[in-house]
């Protein structure tokens, strides 16, 4: 079966836990991406806080659409009696 990402046999992610970090930076050659815990988490926390921002923006486009055919339905209901009404 393969994977997803068709990376087979291939490692993409290494975990060290290291005292000084910046010496081990400087003897990695150029095609590495290092990265610290702290780092990841604000990373991982301004995707989330983003991520909630359009869910906000969509719950407020719902509601507007929702708002709006309330509205016509309403208005439809109105302009169909109007002669009930009338009378």
């Amino acid at each position: 079966m393969p994977r997803p990402f068709q990376l087979n046999g291939t490692v993409d992610r290494v975990d060290l836990i290291l005292r000084e970090g910046s010496s081990f930076a400087s003897r990695m050659g150029q095609g590495f991406h290092i990265e610290s815990s702290s780092q990841r988490s604000a990373s991982l926390r301004t995707m989330l806080s983003a991520f909630r921002l359009n869910l906000e923006a969509l719950s407020l486009l719902a509601l507007f659409v929702g708002i709006f055919l309330i509205y016509n339905t309403a208005m439809f209901v109105v302009v169909s009696r109007r002669k009930d009404a009338g009378i």
